[in-house]
């Protein structure tokens, strides 16, 4: 085969395991959720999971059989093992087009098409985060309302299809739109870098706006690191290392059925 075949037959089996990985990690927590909703001394009892797990079982099923297919699949369609050293260093290489660019004198008409690419790529970005907000937005209530599930574990099924009417367009329609970001911005840098290369060199080149960004990012870095260990320590200090540790022992021990 072809290696455009083998690429094009890794990239659909990637989007389809990547797709079932997402409903069945959305099922087990609904299927989890079901379990909690119906109370009783011993919520996570293994007969009470095992009930939950059922209806649930066929495409957590197949998820696993893909992700053991996809091992198969590297090694009988290997993908292209030299790789062009461009190809995924499109946004490195507008970054030092952008360094030895004088966009001061350049075309105004570049420097149009250049705004566009770059407004473009932001609107589909904002699109696609906008789906996953929307998607959350519309069935996290629904998968954390009590009412929503049946008390008895017998009807489990009946609760968990009304839910996942819920999850399927909330999450194929922004993982699909995820995914055409991805190559429409890939693309999208590809004609930008043409563009900026067709302006004016720079004479004198001087490194000082990228210096000044990197310090930035590293004060950033370090505010979170410092934000993070005073959270971490406040938590000792407030003794939540022993409550987390008594939750964490009984959950596990109902979980199967010890509790």
């Amino acid at each position: 085969m072809n290696p455009k075949g083998i690429k094009l037959i890794r990239l659909i089996y990637g989007i389809i395991v990547s797709i079932m990985t997402v409903v069945s990690g959305l099922l087990l927590i609904v299927a989890c959720l079901q379990i909690y909703h119906c109370g009783g001394e011993q919520i996570y009892t293994a007969e009470k999971v095992a009930a939950a797990f059922a209806p649930i079982a066929i495409p957590v099923y197949i998820t696993l059989a893909l992700v053991v297919g996809s091992f198969l699949l590297a090694l009988f369609l290997p993908a292209e093992k030299k790789r062009p050293q461009m190809q995924k260093q499109y946004a490195l290489l507008l970054r030092k087009a952008y360094e030895k660019a004088d966009l001061q004198i350049c075309n105004t008409e570049i420097l149009n098409k250049i705004n566009q690419e770059q407004k473009k790529r932001r609107l589909v970005l904002v699109i696609s985060l906008a789906l996953w907000v929307i998607g959350g937005i519309v069935f996290l209530p629904q998968a954390c309302n009590s009412s929503n599930y049946n008390k008895e574990l017998h009807l489990a099924t009946d609760s968990i299809v009304a839910i996942v009417w819920y999850l399927l367009p909330c999450t194929l329609i922004p993982t699909g739109c995820s995914i055409f970001s991805a190559y429409y911005s890939r693309a999208s840098i590809r004609r930008e870098l043409e563009l900026v290369k067709l302006a004016p060199r720079v004479v004198n080149k001087t490194p000082q706006p990228i210096e000044k960004l990197d310090r930035k990012l590293l004060y950033i870095r370090l505010a979170i690191l410092a934000l993070a260990l005073g959270v971490i320590t406040g938590g000792f200090a407030a003794g939540g290392t022993a409550d987390v540790l008594a939750k964490a022992v009984a959950i596990c021990t109902e979980c199967v059925g010890l509790g």
